[in-house]
Formats: C-alpha cells, structure tokens, sequence
C-alpha cells in the first residue's frame, strides 16, 4: 500500500513538473478601454516617422488615425473624413 502511494505521488510530480515546464508564456496584446483620440485635426503637415490606424471596437466605437511627426514624440488625430464604402451588388 505505501509503495502505491509513493508511486502515485512520484507520477504526479513528475506529471506536474512536465506540465509546468513545458507551457509557455502567453503573448499579451494592449486593449485600449476607450477612445486614444480626444480631439481630432482635419489635416496635419510635415515628415511623418510613425501613423497607426486603430480599428473600431468594444472600447472604441470609431476607426482613429494617429500620426506622429519626426522628432516629435507627440502624436496627433486625424479626422476620418472619408466614408465607409457600401457593398456592390
């Protein structure tokens, strides 16, 4: 009886180190919890070094457009004056 149970508990470690080691970190992906953009300009000028488009969703209800300019480390909002496409039929 204690030979079983020390079988038994040798295999659950083994089985738990196996499982512990072998999983692998989750790759993480930042939510926003609501809109980036606050106030929104129709246009901006200049060289551009970055722009990232953030797709409406459940914390935004609207596409946004950021640009950043080069040696600015601040971003600006782009209105989006173009309207979404219907389906041809």
């Amino acid at each position: 009886m204690k030979s079983t149970l020390h079988t038994l508990t040798a295999l659950l470690i083994v089985g738990l180190y196996f499982l512990l080691t072998a999983a692998k970190p989750g790759e993480s992906q930042h939510v926003p919890t609501r809109c980036e953009c606050q106030k929104s300009n129709s246009a901006v000028r200049g060289p551009f070094s970055d722009y990232k488009v953030s797709l409406a969703g459940t914390g935004c209800p609207r596409v946004e457009i950021m640009m950043q300019k080069k040696g600015q480390d601040e971003k600006k909002c782009l209105k989006r004056l173009g309207r979404p496409r219907r389906k041809q039929s």
